[in-house]
């Protein structure tokens, strides 16, 4: 998990800071909608980051 991640806009400014969570994709394959609980707070996943094949990552929502 990286908390604070920089949300960029159009033009690079920093318009917001994100939650971002990693998952071995053997474990769990994040999907827009997915519910994640962390620290007892639950998130709605907005957005899949990456995915290499291994770790998916994704942005957490709120």
């Amino acid at each position: 998990m990286r908390d604070g991640a920089e949300r960029l806009g159009e033009y690079q400014q920093v318009i917001g800071l994100v939650r971002h969570v990693c998952a071995r994709n053997r474990e769990w394959v994040f999907r827009r909608g997915d519910i994640v609980t962390l620290d007892g707070r639950s998130q709605a996943v907005e957005s899949v980051v990456r995915n290499d094949g291994q770790v998916n990552e994704a942005v957490l929502h709120g």
